[in-house]
């Protein structure tokens, strides 16, 4: 009997200490339902699950509308409709607002009972709907696979059901698992060499999504090649240096502006890269912008997308 206690208090012990683990923890006492910490470190206590959402970034209101029936979430990003960089542009029109340039006091009108903010939102935004007694969970902004799955295990948590998560995890590793098999014999030497065109170059940096898709779909960014610290941008002569065998662009018309077949003829009508492999083929390849800008759990499809585009005669068999 004696053993018994014991191991049921060391059992009891261990389930009090189970903490947080990248910036969300599930606490359970008799005056809240749960508690979670956010990655500001701020508390936040509920007596139920959130029904009123308001989402301040594409991608929580992808994670948000893959996870939650649509009748919970009262706002998401004007990104959102726009399917050529949205992948709920069907869900989000069942969401009666947009946050834009939306005040704090008109935020507060549609009585949120979470707002879920990336961390690259300014802190006064923040500090202002948080000194109108809102909600604010503040998240950090996921740059890889990994840490996409843990954004999405913390939402899961903080909107009231941990088990949320699996579907969208699991279809991510679905689709991940695909690529694995089709590329499982290349060797490195067999990786095309890429490098991610934007209006205004290429730009560098150790955190960026784009070098984590491309180590899933078995493509080498060609920045890695280069020293540095912080970020930026190439100039054309480093990129010439860098020899890419593909350049690759998103598929994104933003602003009415930026046709994707302007900007390869841009591209290739450049004489710089004429002596580049990516120039000498003409090798350009569109992404879609909802999946390779994307740092939610479309960041998968992306992987496929990419893999696909870069080696078809894998896919094709």
């Amino acid at each position: 009997m004696k053993k018994c206690i014991f191991y049921l208090s060391i059992l009891f012990i261990l389930f009090c200490a189970v903490g947080c683990k990248n910036g969300t923890e599930q606490n359970i006492n008799k005056d809240y339902l749960y508690t979670v910490t956010d990655a500001a470190g701020n508390n936040l206590s509920f007596q139920h699950s959130p029904q009123r959402i308001v989402s301040y970034s594409i991608s929580t209101d992808e994670i948000l509308l893959d996870m939650l029936p649509p009748d919970r979430i009262i706002a998401v990003t004007h990104f959102a409709d726009d399917p050529m960089i949205s992948n709920v542009s069907d869900k989000c029109k069942l969401v009666p607002y947009r946050v834009n340039s939306t005040s704090a006091e008109t935020i507060m009108s549609w009585n949120p009972d979470l707002i879920i903010v990336p961390d690259f939102i300014k802190p006064e935004i923040i500090q202002t709907l948080q000194d109108l007694k809102l909600k604010v969970y503040v998240y950090k902004t996921p740059h890889t696979i990994k840490e996409v799955k843990e954004v999405i295990k913390n939402i899961a948590v903080l909107t009231g059901d941990a088990d949320a998560a699996h579907p969208l995890i699991e279809n991510m590793d679905k689709r991940l698992k695909i690529v694995e098999e089709k590329l499982k014999n290349l060797s490195i030497s067999e990786q095309k060499r890429v490098a991610f065109m934007r209006d205004d170059g290429v730009y560098y940096s150790d955190k960026t999504s784009f070098r984590d898709v491309c180590q899933y779909a078995k493509v080498y960014d060609v920045t890695k090649d280069i020293k540095y610290s912080g970020s930026g941008h190439l100039t054309q002569e480093e990129l010439v240096r860098l020899n890419p065998d593909i350049f690759i662009i998103a598929d994104w018309n933003y602003d009415g502006n930026h046709y994707t077949e302007n900007m390869k003829h841009s591209i290739l009508s450049n004489p710089a890269y004429e002596n580049t492999g990516a120039g000498r083929d003409r090798n350009v390849i569109a992404l879609k912008g909802a999946n390779i800008l994307c740092v939610s759990q479309y960041m998968a499809d992306a992987v496929v997308e990419m893999a696909e585009k870069v080696y078809p005669e894998r896919f094709d068999k």
